[in-house]
């Protein structure tokens, strides 16, 4: 739309009427004026070169200067640290040369005083009348009270994730103690085994290796080997099934004291494939070799517990520091969300083996782009109120599957559903279907609020068959703030 630039511009105007006299002042400089003097937003013009035409008191204002006529001639680069002053320059190049105009976009601005200020900039392309780019028009209002806020904003959600973590840490710390404990426990009785076997049998080894003949060295190494390394463990029940046929076995091999020797062996995880070790067993001392065979075998049984153990505790560990761990940086990395769903389940291990089934069906998914602190408090608050919801006694499933470019996880439970009535009040902050005491009422809130921080979803279902089931899906990269519906 045109301003009247001169009084016969005005329709309608007749001389002496106010409407005239208004209209006279209307042009083009005087709007200019007003505008650059009164706008609070920073306004100015610049060259091809990004050099200040003209500035507003605003602009002017915020650099530390006395009036708008001390920035005439001058670039962001006698104002600004080189890093915001190149990638200012950069953008005006783009827009000059191609007339794309940049819109609304944040930015950090760092003075050379070391002070630093948000800002949300608007530039255009600067025309004459002929349509030749002759410079850059920009507006740029200042944020950095809103992103001050929103900063504050995020360490409180933050403070209030971490609060409620540890809450539901210090429900599983008894069992996570007694994750760790078990393969302790285990550890210390395999070093008991391996030291009092040596002190027994350490200074008779060198008589029993001279009384044992040349040919019977090889059944007597294959014998410890498969030991050291026996096949699936087995239970009580095939323990004394498997017994009972060994015994047959070397009776009817003319072995003596099968039924001795088959407890022996099956103690050793060795009870298949024995034709060669026979002539071990045949032997006048065979009882006496096996013996040694079994102890010494032993020390390698109590390496592989020690291994195992010591693998176990290590997981164990290794889950609850993932789990702690609070990334107050705010930044997204690339992270496997089943990766996460397996540190959870390991923590609830304990409390999942007295009557929780498991079932796992995980499809390969990409890696996303995420906070994965933030996601195992998903993952954590969804199990734990899974198991609830089951009484302890049940089973879960777990689904996580391709979705697009990121994943879908779905998690289900075998209680008694959610009712009709409230579930939309279910993610709502402070409700809680648990009794006082027992529940903050905001744990399924803080859940929603991190998934659809990084811009997902999250929905609940009724099963057919009794329980509920969350779906939450999220997307490979978090959205940026313009595709943020």
């Amino acid at each position: 739309m045109d301003v009247p630039s001169t009084p016969s511009d005005c329709p309608d105007a007749s001389p002496g009427g106010d409407h005239f006299e208004t209209c006279s002042r209307l042009n083009d400089e005087v709007l200019l004026s007003a505008l650059m003097l009164n706008m609070p937003d920073k306004i100015y013009f610049k060259d091809r070169e990004s050099r200040f035409l003209k500035s507003n008191r605003a602009h002017a204002l915020s650099l530390g200067l006395p009036s708008p006529e001390a920035m005439v001639g001058k670039t962001d680069f006698d104002f600004h640290d080189g890093k915001h002053a190149r990638e200012a320059f950069e953008d005006e190049r783009r827009i000059m040369e191609t007339g794309e105009p940049m819109i609304a976009v944040e930015e950090k601005q760092t003075l050379r005083d070391g002070s630093d200020s948000w800002v949300l900039s608007t530039k255009i392309a600067l025309r004459d009348r002929e349509g030749v780019i002759v410079g850059i028009m920009g507006i740029s209002r200042d944020i950095t009270r809103r992103k001050l806020d929103e900063a504050a904003l995020r360490k409180a959600e933050l403070q209030l994730v971490e609060s409620e973590k540890m809450a539901l840490l210090g429900q599983l710390i008894a069992g996570v103690a007694h994750e760790v404990n078990t393969p302790l426990g285990a550890i210390g009785a395999a070093v008991g085994n391996i030291s009092s076997t040596l002190n027994g049998i350490l200074d008779s080894l060198p008589a029993f290796f001279r009384s044992l003949p040349e040919e019977l060295q090889p059944p007597f190494l294959a014998l410890i080997r498969r030991s050291i390394y026996p096949t699936s463990p087995l239970s009580a029940k095939e323990e004394r099934t498997c017994r009972k046929t060994l015994a047959n076995d070397l009776e009817e091999n003319k072995i003596p004291d099968a039924g001795q020797i088959a407890e022996r062996l099956v103690m050793m995880g060795v009870y298949d494939q024995l034709d060669p070790i026979y002539p071990l067993l045949r032997h006048p001392q065979g009882n006496t070799f096996l013996d040694m065979a079994y102890k010494l075998s032993g020390l390698g049984r109590s390496a592989t517990i020690i291994t195992t153990a010591g693998e176990r505790a290590g997981k164990v560990v290794f889950a609850l520091k993932n789990y702690a761990h609070i990334d107050r940086s705010g930044d997204h990395i690339q992270s496997d969300v089943i990766d996460g769903i397996e540190t959870v389940l390991t923590l609830y291990h304990n409390q999942l083996k007295r009557g929780v089934l498991v079932q796992r069906v995980y499809d390969t998914v990409p890696e996303i782009l995420c906070r994965p602190d933030e996601l195992n408090q998903v993952w954590t608050n969804l199990i734990h109120n899974a198991m609830q919801a089951m009484n302890h006694k049940g089973t879960l499933t777990i689904i996580v599957r391709p979705h697009g470019d990121g994943v879908k996880v779905s998690v289900s439970d075998t209680g008694k559903g959610v009712p009709e009535e409230i579930r939309d009040k279910i993610f709502s902050p402070f409700f809680t279907t648990k009794p006082a005491g027992e529940g903050s009422g905001l744990g399924l809130h803080i859940v929603s609020q991190i998934v659809e921080a990084h811009g997902g979803t999250i929905r609940l279902e009724n099963n057919q068959a009794g329980g509920a089931t969350f779906e939450i899906v999220l997307p490979g990269r978090p959205l940026d703030a313009h595709e943020i519906p």
